[in-house]
């Protein structure tokens, strides 16, 4: 219903008398049911005494006044009549609760008496009129104290509402179980809904039941009552044993404090879960643990390599020598192959340093390949046999990662092929593949390398074809069968692939997908095949070239120059950045610029790599810089070229790769 055009619900009263209210405006409507004048009456006299009174003549206006809030004090004028319509109003607005507080005044006309029905609707006080102006004053007055009474006990009403509705939320939001017990007996009144979650019993089945049902060793055979328990009394909490319905044994943390509840001193007892707590400080700990061995992995790692480069290239430049023995070669390629070995388990610490984090690259496939399976069948009687074309696209990789893949298929076709009496056969292929759109591969379309691992062995069942990729499942005893587990992980992590076929008693098939960039000219300077560049003559790749090396090793300064220089390079060595930023400023000044930077990434206590070569490049944007590192946990090696390095030499390096790498690098237009 819409509001009357002509009535005004906050009008402005006139003739306000002295005696008008202290206690706030009453908004006040007179319902003429009978006489204009005796309504028009009673309004004037409400108005004087300060109220905002209005007339209206209809039950249905003044039932949606009434309703939307607009009214305090409704005053019926009543003639006789209309008392069935006035009680039926009444009745009407007391059922609603929008109407609350409201107070009635019912003022009857001479001819109308008060009726069973009006007291039954709810009036709160009557009297007849016209009559004497001053007991229509003190009704008037009267019921202004009814209505402050009335609207003070509905707001403290609304006020205990509230704090209980909120008291409530905090009860039930509490992650802790919560119940409030009987200070006497220990019976619980209450509980909270994490008691659900903790102890395994809804508050419901928990209300009536004593604790003693629950903790026996805190509440049973106890000779005083419950709130009077030392433990109680105190602040410090208990631990106490819990048979969990579901979960069976648990240790419970309880702390109990007296409260008032319900008008009497009761115990509010907070109950957490120690299990969960002491869960949560082992995996804390244990993340610590495992962070700091990764930390010493990293460091191990790191200088492992370092050691690795000297040995290596000591050993590379001695085998050049024209005096040795064929015993003397053979001892050195013996030692040569255990520094390749050395790598690997290098590159496994590596890895697990990182603990799963991709540092993806463009890599070449090749020598990973290569390298992984000899390193995988080391003294074994498996042959390897590779077919990879010169043309292979780079893929982007972790490099320790996807050596841990190649290696994992190596060792479970090595295992497969143990009971062949004659040496078995393992063949690893490689093919650039493009992955057209509605392939059923589960990859999406793009350039890929697949790499094949086929073996000689005695094949998979059909029954366990599609379980090998399961973590635990062996067919051998005494295998944890997380091997192909976790290259599958690492692959699909990679974005790429890896599938099996076989049929039984013709060996296995497993086929890896990675993406790979059809554009090799891409491949980032350093990260060509480690084999190429093999049979490098002295002093034929670097005559005239200037190199600054730059490592805190002194043996790595030393072995570096050497071999630089035995191949006709012009060497100079720095210990760390802020000599190298010396000696490369002087070179420029003497107007002699170096053409290639070798800087170590990692300096202990002084500038390292990065640094130096950042603030190179300020004066100096177009030098060419090559970054090389044992191990580096903050991926500069996966992103050298945002750190402005050209390109990537990891240790331990080979002489052929050091050669290679330095001159295309002084070759290049960048």
């Amino acid at each position: 219903m819409t509001a009357p055009r002509d009535f005004d619900p906050f009008g402005t009263p006139q003739g306000t008398s002295p005696h008008a209210l202290k206690i706030g405006l009453v908004r006040t409507l007179v319902l003429q049911l009978g006489s204009e004048s005796v309504a028009e009456g009673i309004r004037v006299l409400a108005a004087r005494r300060g109220h905002e009174a209005r007339r209206t003549d209809s039950p249905e206006e003044c039932y949606w006044l009434v309703t939307t809030g607009a009214i305090d004090f409704l005053v019926l004028a009543v003639a006789g009549r209309q008392l069935s319509a006035a009680a039926q109003l009444i009745e009407r607005l007391r059922e609603d609760p929008a109407a609350d507080p409201l107070h009635f005044l019912l003022v009857l006309e001479e001819d109308a008496e008060v009726t069973d029905d009006l007291v039954r609707a709810g009036v709160d006080d009557y009297l007849s009129w016209p009559g004497d102006t001053q007991v229509m004053e003190m009704r008037l007055a009267l019921a202004e104290q009814c209505l402050t009474r009335r609207e003070s006990a509905h707001r403290t009403a609304q006020d205990l509402r509230r704090k209980a509705k909120n008291f409530e939320t905090v009860f039930n939001a509490s992650p802790f179980a919560i119940l409030i017990i009987t200070s006497s007996d220990g019976r619980i009144l209450e509980a909270n809904r994490t008691v659900e979650s903790v102890l395994g019993y809804s508050g419901a089945a928990l209300r009536g039941k004593y604790m003693a049902a629950l903790f026996p060793d805190l509440f049973q055979n106890v000779s005083v009552p419950v709130g009077e328990l030392e433990w109680v009394r105190g602040i410090a909490p208990r631990e106490a044993s819990y048979r969990h319905p579901h979960n069976g044994m648990r240790h419970m943390e309880l702390m109990a404090m007296p409260i008032t509840w319900n008008e009497s001193g009761q115990l509010l007892v907070k109950i957490g879960d120690v299990n969960i707590r002491r869960e949560i400080d082992n995996d804390r700990i244990s993340a610590s643990k495992a962070e700091s061995i990764r930390l010493l992995a990293g460091g191990v790692a790191h200088d492992f390599n370092n050691i690795l480069t000297a040995i290596a290239g000591n050993i590379g430049l001695l085998s050049e020598h024209s005096y040795l023995t064929p015993d003397n070669v053979q001892l050195l390629n013996r030692a040569e192959a255990a520094c390749e070995r050395a790598r690997g388990l290098a590159e496994q610490l590596a890895t697990f340093a990182r603990q799963g984090e991709l540092a993806t690259g463009l890599r070449n496939l090749g020598p990973l390949l290569r390298r992984s399976v000899q390193f995988a069948l080391y003294g074994g009687k498996i042959q390897p046999s590779f077919s990879i074309p010169e043309n292979l696209w780079p893929v982007y990789c972790d490099e320790s990662q996807v050596s841990q893949v190649v290696a994992n298929l190596t060792i479970n076709a090595d295992q497969s092929m143990e009971d062949i009496k004659s040496s078995g056969r393992l063949h690893i292929s490689c093919t650039n593949l493009c992955i057209p759109e509605g392939t059923r591969l589960p990859l999406a379309p793009g350039d890929y390398v697949r790499v094949s691992f086929k073996d000689d062995g005695p094949g998979i069942p059909a029954q366990d074809i599609l379980r090998i990729f399961d973590p635990y499942f062996s067919t051998r005893s005494g295998l944890s069968g997380l091997g192909l587990a976790t290259a599958a992980t690492i692959i699909k992590n990679h974005r790429g692939y890896l599938r099996a076929e076989s049929v039984e008693g013709e060996g296995a098939l497993f086929e890896i997908y990675l993406p790979a960039l059809s554009d090799p000219t891409m491949l980032a300077v350093g990260d060509e095949d480690e084999d190429g560049g093999e049979g490098l003559a002295s002093g034929s790749d670097g005559p005239g070239t200037r190199v600054l090396f730059m490592d805190d090793e002194e043996d790595i300064r030393d072995i570096v120059d050497r071999i630089l220089k035995r191949y006709g390079f012009e060497v100079y060595c720095a210990a760390d950045g802020r000599e190298a930023i010396e000696v490369y400023e002087k070179a420029m000044e003497f107007g002699e610029p170096f053409d290639v930077l070798l800087f170590d990434l990692d300096v202990r206590g002084g500038l390292g790599g990065r640094e130096a070569i950042q603030h190179l490049r300020k004066k100096h944007p177009h030098l060419k810089a090559l970054v090389t590192s044992g191990y580096s946990d903050d991926r500069i090696l996966e992103n050298h070229r945002e750190a402005g390095f050209s390109g990537v030499l990891t240790k331990p390096f080979r002489i052929d790769r050091l050669v290679a790498t330095v001159t295309q690098l002084a070759q290049s237009s960048t």
